[in-house]
């Protein structure tokens, strides 16, 4: 073989060679990138469903603290009360829907749900049906200004 037939194959082969390892690492930084959009967008995913959750059972807790109201029950109302007390934490971990620059705003609605709660659980082991009545308000009128502020939906059954 000529030698300008080998310098030119020896330069095909380390051109296609260079080709190849970059084309590989571009494809594959490509390929990691669009792994972190998908890992963040199903993080993202679980997140909104975990709190689709926590709000539909956060209803029925309201619902459910009425609903004892209305009979004088007490002990249904605590009980519903600590469970979205319960709900209340996990809800200040997981950001919402919108609006994060006011992150701090939601932070302090989550801590108002947890307050009221905290009033409607010990105003229920005294039996105080007059106060539960007064800070269920207060927790409605917080979590309708929190679904205003930073949710996509509106509050819903």
């Amino acid at each position: 073989m000529k030698k300008g037939r080998v310098f030119y194959i020896a330069l095909f082969i380390t051109i296609f060679a260079a080709g190849w390892f970059l084309f590989g690492n571009v494809f594959s930084g490509a390929e990691m990138a669009d792994d972190k959009k998908l890992s963040k967008g199903i993080s993202y995913h679980r997140e909104k469903e975990k709190m689709e959750n926590i709000m539909q059972q956060n209803f029925a807790h309201v619902h459910t603290m009425l609903n004892g109201l209305i009979y004088s029950k007490s002990d249904i109302i605590l009980d519903a009360a600590q469970l979205l007390r319960k709900h209340a934490y996990e809800l200040k971990q997981l950001k919402p829907d919108k609006n994060l620059g006011n992150i701090k705003i939601y932070q302090f609605l989550a801590e108002d749900l947890i307050a009221h709660t905290d009033n409607i659980i010990l105003a229920a082991k005294n039996n105080n049906l007059e106060l539960i009545s007064t800070e269920l308000g207060k927790m409605v009128n917080e979590c309708v200004t929190c679904h205003i502020k930073f949710r996509d939906k509106p509050i819903q059954k």
